[in-house]
Order: C-alpha cells, then sequence, then structure tokens
C-alpha cells in the first residue's frame, strides 16, 4: 500500500513544478498518468497457464511456440520454486519467463534440453529492478 502514496507524492510534486513553471499540459499529463497508474495498479495479475509438449510449448491455449523457435533457456531459482527464461532466435521478440512449479522443473527441462542450449547468462536490468520492487 505504500507505492500508492509514493507514486501519489511524486505525482503532485511534479504537478508543482509544472505548475510553477506554467506548463500545464505537462501537468494534465501527470494527472492522466498517476491515475492510470492507481487503477492499473489495483489490477490483480491475470493467470497464465502454460503446457510443455515434445515439440512445442502452449501458452494460454492460444500461442504455440515449437521448441526449435527458441534459441536459449536459462533455468533460475526464485522465491516459492523455479523459473526459466526462453529466449528466441530472432532477436526482435523479448524473452519469455515461465514459472514452473519445482516438481515439475525435471520434466520441463527434458522437453526442452534436445531444442535448446542451456546458457547461464546474468539478470538483465529488468529482471533486477523486478525483483528489487518484488514485481
Amino acid at each position: 500500500m505504500s507505492w500508492y502514496w509514493i507514486t501519489i507524492i511524486c505525482a503532485v510534486l511534479l504537478v508543482a513544478i509544472a505548475v510553477w513553471q506554467r506548463n500545464f499540459l505537462f501537468g494534465l499529463f501527470v494527472v492522466i498518468a498517476e491515475i492510470l497508474v492507481l487503477t492499473w495498479g489495483a489490477r490483480n495479475p491475470s493467470l497464465i497457464t502454460f503446457k510443455a509438449f515434445e515439440k512445442e510449448l502452449i501458452i494460454n491455449e492460444r500461442e504455440r511456440y515449437p521448441w526449435g523457435d527458441f534459441q536459449s533457456f536459462t533455468p533460475e531459482e526464485i522465491e516459492g520454486g523455479s523459473s526459466v527464461i526462453l529466449r528466441f532466435r530472432r532477436r526482435i521478440r523479448p524473452p519469455i519467463r515461465i514459472f514452473v512449479p519445482q516438481d515439475k522443473m525435471e520434466g520441463f527441462l527434458q522437453c526442452i534440453t534436445p531444442w535448446c542450449a542451456q546458457t547461464d547468462e546474468p539478470s538483465s536490468f529488468v529482471d533486477a529492478l523486478e525483483e528489487i520492487f518484488r514485481f
């Protein structure tokens, strides 16, 4: 709950600066942005399901990714389980992070190991921020 107050305080300070600089368009932008942050921040995250088969990964019964589309994967231990970061062969696509229950991790790794190389790449800056702010 404290992040609500932090964002409100920051927004009030930015609106005060906008009024002081007579930049009312920026002040309006800050107010709209703060409203969106508060409303979107109150939403519960959606549950995403996945199924790993021998030849493909299915996410939410809609998106199908053959294992050949992935270049590498990195398993990680996190609080309450483990995750796998899947990197696509095409650099344009961002990596996918999948949270895998600890008891299912071995089976998941058996599905993906013949298709992708395991790498131990360090976490990105965004991943570090997510861990700090507990997203």
